[in-house]
């Protein structure tokens, strides 16, 4: 019987990371919605089907993963405060399938930015323009290097994402308040993407 600190322990980090991914994926979902206004557009429209796509395998990937972890873990679970024990199989095939699984989230990540980066472009807004292009270099830098900072680098990176989603966030509120303003129009809140 596996012990029940490690059984806790694996229970509530799974499921704090699903909620994460969950969050992650509908908020960028409901980021890339179709909007017939930019369909003449080819690189917004370039950019937001890259995303979806990269979305798309992006929980293909962490689903596979997840399986992967459940299947492995289940016969090397700790018994009585023992650590877990693998084969070399059981760890090649998490090694391979993990860099496949970063390598999804780096192409995700800056499809997400590329989408951010048309979006900026759209808006007119030459500031967040030059500051999606910033961040597609720093974010990473920051979250991989980063870590020979005593371990300060992901968090870094973090809160450079964080701050640059919430001036994107700004952004768009300021266009469609511009647009309402010149169509006579109150709304309650910002968009659908935006509470």
């Amino acid at each position: 019987m596996p012990h029940p600190a490690f059984l806790a322990y694996t229970i509530v980090s799974n499921i704090t990371w699903l909620v994460c991914v969950a969050l992650i994926m509908i908020g960028f979902w409901k980021l890339t919605e179709f909007d017939p206004a930019f369909e003449d557009d080819t690189r917004l429209t370039s950019a937001r089907r890259m995303t979806r796509i990269a979305m798309g395998a992006f929980v293909a990937i962490w689903m596979a993963l997840a399986i992967l972890y459940l299947i492995v873990f289940s016969g090397t679970a700790p018994q009585g405060g023992a650590p877990p024990s693998f084969s070399w199989n059981d760890l090649i095939i998490l090694m391979a399938v993990n860099i496949v699984f970063y390598g999804v989230l780096a192409w995700l990540f800056f499809a997400c930015m590329l989408w951010a980066r048309e979006l900026a472009r759209r808006a007119t807004d030459a500031k967040l323009y030059a500051l999606a292009k910033s961040r597609m270099i720093s974010v990473p830098l920051w979250s991989t290097v980063g870590i020979l900072a005593c371990g300060l680098g992901p968090l870094i990176g973090f809160a450079l994402y964080y701050t640059f989603i919430v001036r994107l966030k700004a952004s768009l509120a300021n266009v469609l308040r511009i647009i309402d303003d010149s169509a006579g129009v109150t709304r309650e809140r910002t968009s659908r993407f935006m509470t």
